[in-house]
């Protein structure tokens, strides 16, 4: 999550680290479950509305199935490919 960023930053950003390998090691990053988010948006400014929309993206990120109706901006997050 890095601060401050967009989702469009953070695909940008995060490419690097597909080269790193104690990146590439990560659990995470085997099995594919490393999620990227619009930190800019939803984490790095904190405000009422704002705190619980962030908190509903890493609901659906952490229990997709049980949170399957659950609306979130879209571009909000993706899944690391």
């Amino acid at each position: 999550m890095p601060c401050g960023f967009d989702l469009h930053r953070t695909l940008r950003e995060a490419r690097i680290l597909d080269k790193n390998d104690d990146w590439k090691s990560l659990q995470a990053v085997q099995n594919n479950e490393v999620y990227l988010v619009n930190a800019n948006a939803y984490f790095s400014k904190p405000g009422p509305r704002t705190i619980i929309v962030g908190l509903e993206i890493l609901a659906k990120i952490i229990n997709p199935k049980l949170f399957k109706d659950l609306y979130v901006p879209s571009n909000s997050y993706c899944i690391k490919h």
